[in-house]
């Protein structure tokens, strides 16, 4: 009696655990020295489940010394077993919400299309209709500001021609 109820358990973990929807994320690194507030979803999702997944993103950016900048989250995708897709600022339901934490970034981002200078994580979670999270992807983002190129007063080139031809 006690192996069969054994073997009833065990046949029932094994098939809750083969129904559980598993999903793989990976953040896509945005371009150098640039982070805007839709780089949260450049995102690479794969199902690699043998079921029908619905889930949603949830995207935040922090900077290392400030703390956390933006909340962002997206509508439900449906997903087929098996399938890969590329989502983008372009093909997210409902064109994402944002929830800011600190203005002066916002204005600076909205403004500019890139965060000021600093260290930066950005992590997307994907999470399933009841809130569990079903995977997630961090990654590190280096902005530093470059300034424009000086142009120099026309004397001093002449000068320093002079001071090489001179040599």
């Amino acid at each position: 009696m006690k192996t069969k109820v054994l073997l009833l358990l065990l046949v029932l973990c094994s098939v809750q655990a083969h129904s559980q929807v598993r999903i793989r994320i990976k953040l896509m690194q945005p371009p150098p020295n640039q982070l805007g507030v839709k780089d949260i979803w450049n995102v690479t999702v794969q199902n690699i489940s043998r079921e029908e997944a619905e889930i949603n993103l949830e995207g935040t950016v922090d900077e290392a010394q400030v703390g956390r900048i933006v909340d962002g989250s997206c509508g439900y995708f449906k997903f087929k077993p098996s399938e890969t897709r590329t989502i983008t600022p372009d093909n997210i339901p409902g064109g994402g919400r944002y929830i800011w934490s600190n203005t002066k970034y916002q204005e600076q981002i909205l403004r500019t299309g890139s965060a000021g200078s600093g260290s930066y994580t950005i992590c997307i979670y994907a999470r399933d209709k009841r809130g569990q999270d079903l995977a997630q992807d961090c990654m590190q983002q280096i902005v530093a500001a470059m300034s424009p190129p000086v142009l120099l007063p026309v004397d001093i080139l002449s000068r320093s021609r002079m001071s090489c031809e001179d040599a």
